[in-house]
């Protein structure tokens, strides 16, 4: 079993973002946004083992009002800072990863560890009601039963859909190359707004196990006109990860797959 460490999560009203790939040594700009945070009176900075850790307290935006020039301030320094201080793509497992993140939406990466929890557990009633509580509590309003056909409600679901996996093994005669078709349980979420949602879109759904980075594939923004929409979208993920397993068989993604393998000779 592998043990995970979530780049980030949401509970209880704090966004927790652990940035394992600042070590002990960050760049004067990193620096500075660590310093920057950390004078929020919301936000705390703690150094960990091989980095740090950020706790924002954004009880002060789960209103109804308009938010105010304050308002969108704090969430322009707080995820803003996120987007520089967190890699694009982590090269290790992070259950979700956030990247990208601007005024019209988000990317968001799915990493084998949340990807077997959802081919093995899915999203029950009791998470998916969870993230949706969230989303909702952006807009300083109460969980209500998702309606049918409606885009103008909060939803988080899965669908299924095939990806093409490839990979390249190599062995002292020659590099094999394996490719297989897999139906995956992806998720998606919709927020507050005209068909305003997170998902996979479709234009990319190929994955490389083998790759250089540990994200299977990336969750895209559709109709996102603000950062409340986009705050909206980051607790409603972090609740999902929150949920996660911290462990996971490594294995057991890619068990049962039947490869079609090719061998092409090395010469020398």
């Amino acid at each position: 079993m592998k043990e995970v460490v979530p780049q980030f999560t949401y509970q209880d009203t704090v966004l927790t973002f652990h940035l394992e790939n600042l070590g002990e040594t960050v760049s004067p700009v990193e620096a500075d946004l660590l310093t920057n945070l950390d004078a929020c009176t919301e936000v705390s900075v703690t150094p960990t083992k091989g980095g740090h850790t950020v706790k924002a307290d954004i009880q002060p935006l789960l209103k109804k009002d308009v938010y105010d020039g304050a308002d969108l301030r704090f969430i322009e320094k707080l995820l803003g800072s996120v987007n520089v201080l967190t890699p694009y793509i982590s090269d290790h497992d992070e259950v979700l990863g956030l990247s990208t993140i601007g005024h019209d939406g988000l990317d968001a990466h799915i990493y084998p560890s949340f990807q077997t929890w959802l081919q093995s557990d899915g999203l029950n009633p009791e998470v998916i009601r969870a993230s949706e509580t969230a989303i909702y509590s952006a807009f300083g309003e109460a969980w209500q039963p998702p309606k049918e056909h409606n885009h103008l409600v909060v939803r988080v679901g899965t669908d299924q859909a095939s990806f093409h996996a490839l990979d390249y093994q190599d062995n002292e005669d020659a590099t094999l190359e394996r490719t297989a078709n897999m139906q995956l349980t992806i998720p998606w979420l919709q927020t507050l707004g005209n068909c305003a949602c997170l998902a996979s879109d479709g234009s990319d759904r190929s994955m490389h196990p083998d790759g250089k980075y540990a994200s299977l594939y990336k969750l895209k923004p559709h109709n996102i006109d603000d950062l409340r929409q986009v705050l909206s979208l980051v607790v409603g993920l972090g609740t999902l990860a929150a949920h996660a397993p911290l462990t996971f068989d490594e294995t057991l993604l890619f068990k049962d797959v039947e490869w079609e393998v090719q061998s092409f000779p090395k010469t020398d």
